[in-house]
């Protein structure tokens, strides 16, 4: 288990982004406190995230998957999202 942070372009004007919040949210835990960037909690792998992402984009979208540790800073972070990465059952 890991948490990780997803950040995504997608390229296409009027791009869909329906399918790809639905995987995102697919996940054991997750939090969206940006446009285009999700912390999610989950038991896979970083590459295997990412290839199940890659179902649901366009081929030259752009997708990028990173581990979060448990040593983060952050500035003018919403309550939210503080609260999230602060929560017992986070898996750091």
């Amino acid at each position: 288990m890991a948490v990780y942070a997803v950040t995504y372009d997608l390229h296409k004007p009027g791009q869909d982004y329906e399918k790809l919040h639905e995987q995102l949210k697919s996940y054991r835990n997750y939090s969206k406190r940006f446009e285009s960037f999700w912390l999610i909690d989950a038991s896979q792998s970083a590459s295997e995230i990412r290839d199940d992402l890659k179902k649901v984009v366009d081929e030259n979208d752009t997708v990028f998957v990173i581990e979060v540790k448990k040593h983060w800073a952050g500035l003018n972070l919403a309550d939210g999202m503080v609260n999230w990465l602060r929560h017992d059952n986070r898996s750091f």
